[in-house]
């Protein structure tokens, strides 16, 4: 980017620039395409420390909508209204540039036009202090006839489109003009024209026999033009036509329903034209004024089109040049004034006033002899205001340019997850951490009832903990989907927290689990099934949890330190595009991954399933313990399955997904993970606040009398619960 300097320019040069943007009114053409690079050019010229060091250049910006009379008033408005201006720039519409070219040099003004193309505008004459950036579209006639007369064509037609500028006429008279002065050798079958409906015209060229012809209109009667051409038979096998074409119209121009054609008739009409078009961008890597090449150029383009809602042009170098070429006439014209300050009347280019012929002319001579690298190419204008430059001929074949192989391109289609999507799994984790806060209160809540103290409340406090680690994680993973191609800078953070997390949940909560389960092991397993009565306190509990996790710690830490996770783009799948060879179509992700990603991944599973395999162990030793509140290896014989089930079952799922649909992926993987988590909560807290409710409901009825002091079966074995838990507490509580 340009060094900023607009803080010491503080002198401003007023200039009034017009561009059409709306043309619905006029059908004619629209430049906002160009609109972003002419003020990208402007932006960088008054950031420049190199040019007009104490001025900086405003352009106040009126839209044409491309018509002749609407643009003269603006003009006329511009210039009965301060602050006075000291060059205009546009119009990017021939039909509404010429009147306003025509009426400036009255008012000593020189007018810059980034696109407008008519031939008339050549006529200095006329136009006396009009330039333009973009080649006239009449040196489009060179090329033509340079291909004619090298594949030995004198035999040809021309068709144009009739409107009020007499814009193609002038195309078409300036071709046989050429012709002429050159006493070229040729032949002409036709000379057709038209205003609405070319079918009469296109019928002649077949009765005629025209094989070469050339066409000067609007893409959208060209479009007309093709589809006659196609209904009439006059794109036949047995008889080969060439058609040329302007190579201004837009990228799948044909693409259109607004003829009695289908966009797939007219595809195949247009095969095997020719295009004449000007080399809009330098290729050769040089360095523009600005100190940029054209690739570098179109990446900032990109970067500063993005808030902008017109859609790029082909021709937006012309507007970029356009704004430098506009800043070097008048730094060459504020060299001179201060060259001779008693000559010029110590004026400077502030000074500048309508009558001013003196300085206009000054400016009128430094503008023809400008010479300097644009990111169009060479910038220099010719004796009538026009710019020299580089023409090329094109051939479309199948809808593509042919190429000669030393310029391949990519067409990349990035797989990403629907964001909605995303928002709903983390407003779904959300949910869970909150699920997680209700367990995590009714244990803290009820820890001294008998129900809660034989089932260890301070264990379940890690399972709720391990929970909501989970659940955080899922978060990171969902948010890491959403953001990854728009906040590409959250990635890595997103990704390493992911890894973190679910693991270490996972430890926590099923660690607490198992610790629960090994202890009941610990007391009451024997080869009898009578307890052994020793003691396992809860803070070697904690310490097994606490060896368990740093295991784990250990493990991410190594693979943080040595193989961090970091976004990789993937190439999913790469094919060559059917309708052009050298174009490759690449499908993209961006994955969290790391070299050695599937080994520390193996480590981590292993330890995992080791962990399962023991808590199924113990479950099972456990297993004839009828204490439902004291014994949870049924419930962890289900957890353990749910597990499991994830782990094994929809693994094959998830990868088939992944390489094929992105969202069905993240959408399986999310939100298995999440009901794996849910359903471990809600299997071991339901059950035992659904016991703690009944007893308390059971206390209360038998406070009041309508209840015997054993309940039955069916609500519980409260007696049974009270006595085991008063076997069992001198045991248990003495850890803690």
């Amino acid at each position: 980017m340009l060094p900023s300097c607009q803080s010491i320019k503080n002198k401003v040069l007023y200039i009034s620039g017009y561009v059409p943007i709306d043309t619905s009114a006029s059908g004619g053409y629209s430049a906002s395409g160009m609109f972003s690079a002419i003020q990208m050019g402007f932006e960088d010229v008054n950031n420049s420390t190199e040019i007009l060091r104490d001025y900086r250049l405003q352009v106040d910006w009126s839209d044409t909508h491309c018509l002749a009379g609407y643009s003269t008033s603006l003009f006329m408005k511009d210039i009965a209204r301060k602050p006075t201006k000291i060059m205009l720039v546009g119009d990017g519409c021939s039909m509404s540039t010429a009147p306003i070219a025509e009426t400036c040099p009255y008012y000593n003004l020189l007018m810059i036009s980034y696109i407008a193309a008519s031939p008339v505008l050549s006529n200095k004459q006329r136009y006396k202090t009009f330039f333009r950036m973009a080649m006239p579209d009449s040196s489009y006639n060179g090329p033509r006839i340079a291909v004619m007369q090298k594949l030995n064509w004198t035999r040809f037609a021309t068709i144009h489109q009739l409107e009020n500028s007499n814009y193609f006429s002038l195309m078409t008279t300036d071709l046989l003009n050429r012709l002429k002065e050159r006493k070229i050798p040729h032949s002409i079958v036709a000379l057709e024209s038209f205003r609405d409906d070319p079918k009469d015209q296109v019928e002649n060229l077949l009765r005629k026999d025209a094989r070469v012809i050339v066409v000067n209109m609007y893409s959208s009667k060209a479009r007309l033009v093709f589809c006659w051409a196609y209904k009439l038979g006059l794109l036949n096998t047995t008889v080969q036509r060439v058609w040329m074409i302007p190579g201004y119209y837009a990228a799948n121009w044909w693409n259109s329903t607004s003829t009695p054609c289908t966009p797939q008739e007219l595809k195949k009409a247009i095969n095997y034209v020719i295009l004449t078009d000007t080399l809009n961008l330098r290729q050769d890597g040089k360095k523009s004024i600005a100190g940029i090449t054209g690739p570098e150029y179109e990446q900032r383009l990109k970067r500063y089109h993005q808030s902008l809602i017109y859609k790029p042009s082909s021709y937006s170098p012309f507007g970029y040049d356009t704004a430098w070429a506009v800043a070097l006439a008048l730094n060459k014209t504020l060299n001179i004034l201060k060259s001779d300050p008693s000559r010029y009347n110590n004026r400077l280019l502030e000074d500048f006033n309508y009558n001013d012929t003196e300085m206009q002319k000054i400016m009128l001579r430094e503008m023809f002899g400008l010479y300097f690298e644009g990111v169009s190419g060479t910038v220099k204008f010719d004796k009538y205001g026009d710019r020299s430059g580089t023409l090329t001929v094109l051939q479309h074949v199948n809808n593509r340019v042919p190429s000669d192989g030393s310029k391949n391109s990519t067409v990349v289609i990035l797989l990403q997850v629907n964001f909605s999507l995303c928002m709903v799994i983390v407003a779904m984790s959300a949910i869970g951490i909150g699920i997680s806060g209700v367990f995590f209160y009714a244990n803290y809540k009820y820890r001294h009832t008998p129900i809660m103290k034989m089932s260890s409340a301070k264990l379940n406090v890690f399972i709720c903990i391990g929970a909501m680690l989970m659940y955080s994680s899922i978060v990171c993973y969902a948010i890491y989907q959403g953001v990854k191609y728009s906040s590409p800078s959250y990635t890595t953070a997103m990704c390493e927290l992911w890894k973190w997390l679910l693991p270490i949940g996972f430890t926590l909560a099923f660690g607490a689990i198992f610790s629960k389960t090994f202890r009941i092991y610990i007391i009451y397993a024997s080869v009898q099934g009578k307890p052994r009565r020793r003691k396992l306190l809860d803070k070697s509990l904690f310490q097994l949890i606490a060896l368990l996790v740093f295991i784990d710690v250990i493990i991410l830490s190594l693979w943080s330190g040595i193989d961090p996770l970091r976004p990789e783009v993937q190439i999913i799948d790469s094919r060559t595009s059917i309708d052009d060879p050298d174009t490759k179509i690449e499908k993209r992700m961006t994955t969290c991954t790391s070299p050695y990603m599937i080994y520390w991944m193996l480590i981590l599973g292993t330890e995992k399933a080791v962990f399962l395999l023991f808590g199924a162990v113990v479950a099972y030793g456990t297993r004839n313990i009828n204490i439902k509140e004291l014994n949870d290896s049924k419930l962890i014989t289900i957890v353990v399955y749910n597990f499991i089930l994830i782990a094994v079952v929809t693994g094959p799922l998830r990868f088939a997904l992944n390489t094929m649909a992105p969202t069905g992926y993240f959408a399986a993987d999310s939100i298995l993970i999440w009901l794996c988590i849910t359903t471990m909560l809600f299997i071991i807290f339901i059950p035992k606040l659904k016991r703690v409710n009944a007893v308390n409901t059971q206390d209360l009825m038998k406070s009041s009398g309508n209840l015997q002091s054993s309940v039955d079966r069916s609500t519980g074995n409260y007696n049974r619960v009270n006595s085991a838990s008063g076997s069992i507490d001198s045991v248990i509580d003495k850890g803690r």
